[in-house]
């Protein structure tokens, strides 16, 4: 993780190429690690900090991700389990989020996991008009 919030901090504030941003970290040893999903199987997609780089250079560029408009507060806020644990990956166009459950339970003392229904306002609030579940 560290690796890549230095290579976008590269991008973003030294206005840096993805090629220079990355530089520093290539050969290191030992090599950095893939990112992967959290699933226990064995990992059928390897995501390099590179590749993501390359995504945060394409949605800047896309006017995607904007610096200037990021509010740590709001992310901080969806982030949490209580209110959806939902990253906003493009604004108004594509969320991504943990849940939900078809019944609620209890994680710790006085926090739930969300049902479908409890999400209804978390979308509605984020702009979000369609789900897809790409899992069971």
């Amino acid at each position: 993780n560290s690796a890549f919030l230095i290579c976008c901090f590269s991008l973003i504030a030294l206005n840096r190429s993805v090629q220079e941003a990355y530089a520093p970290f290539i050969g290191v040893q030992p090599p950095l690690i893939s990112f992967r999903d959290a699933a226990f199987s064995v990992c059928s997609f390897p995501l390099t900090v590179l590749d993501c780089v390359k995504g945060m250079a394409r949605a800047l560029a896309n006017k995607h991700f904007d610096p200037l408009k990021f509010d740590p507060e709001v992310y901080l806020y969806y982030d949490d389990i209580k209110h959806g644990d939902v990253s906003v990956i493009i604004p108004e166009k594509f969320v991504a989020f943990s849940g939900p459950l078809a019944k609620a339970s209890e994680i710790e003392p006085g926090v739930f996991t969300m049902t479908p229904e409890d999400y209804v306002p978390v979308f509605k609030k984020l702009g979000v008009t369609a789900v897809v579940r790409f899992n069971k």
